[in-house]
């Protein structure tokens, strides 16, 4: 019988550590032998699935150990399609992560889509979702001269539904969920729970908006030097029936 030990990194990563013990059927099999030739396999060690996590060179026959490398967790890009719908719907925290590099104009790096704003489409919350306090890089860029750079255009439904874990901490203007929310765009029905630190114009669920928000909520706390509300730092647009329980 194989036995492991499991170490927690600074990371809080989970590493298993697997002792030397021979399951090879040709082998001694008495739980204290390593096999004299080991065959490698690599295998993921279980992990958040939002956490960069970690593969295991380990001995297919015994469980021994030789080294392990990192693997970066992959934002789900499938509930896009081929960005042809008029309604898309997310449920997962990846799927999040992979609507911020649409908007943003980064998917290409990560096996994804073009730039995309949304408008005229539909997105809706399919379930509440845990950002489990990894880092996030809002929707939407600014320039430093609060000009729209990559904006969102879309109405984004939340269906009452609640993002938790929200965490942001950046040097750059807007800060937020939505880093922009911009002038053909809709927000509405939704909750987010986390912490969100930023410059200018800094807020839990928008930094700028320029469209419709309408029946949301935040809980937690904003930070910024100038520019900071519980839900949207700056508003040219419209803010209704929305509350902020955060500081």
């Amino acid at each position: 019988m194989l036995k492991s030990r499991v170490f927690l990194t600074a990371t809080g990563v989970a590493l298993a550590l697997v002792l030397a013990g021979c399951n090879n059927p040709t082998g001694n099999n008495n739980g204290t032998v390593e096999c004299t030739t080991h065959e490698w396999d690599w295998v993921l060690i279980p992990h958040s699935p939002l956490r960069d996590s970690h593969e295991a060179q380990t001995c297919r026959h015994c469980g021994a150990t030789a080294e392990t490398r990192d693997v970066a967790a992959t934002p789900n890009f499938a509930w896009y399609g081929d960005g042809s719908a008029a309604n898309f719907s997310i449920a997962t925290p990846l799927s999040m992560f992979a609507l911020a590099h649409i908007v943003n104009g980064t998917a290409r790096e990560h096996g994804g889509p073009a730039q995309f704003d949304f408008y005229g489409r539909m997105i809706t919350l399919a379930s509440d979702i845990d950002l489990n306090d990894q880092p996030w890089t809002p929707i939407g860029t600014i320039t430093q001269d609060f000009a729209v750079e990559n904006g969102f255009n879309g109405t984004f439904n939340g269906s009452g539904r609640t993002i938790t874990a929200l965490y942001v901490n950046v040097d750059h203007h807007g800060a937020g969920l939505f880093s922009v929310i911009d002038s053909a765009s809709r927000v509405k029905n939704l909750g987010v729970h986390g912490n969100v630190s930023g410059v200018y114009i800094t807020g839990g669920i928008a930094g700028l908006n320029l469209g419709i928000v309408e029946n949301v909520r935040f809980s937690g706390s904003v930070s910024g030097d100038e520019g900071t509300g519980g839900i949207v730092g700056w508003s040219q647009g419209t803010v209704s029936g929305s509350h902020n329980g955060g500081h």
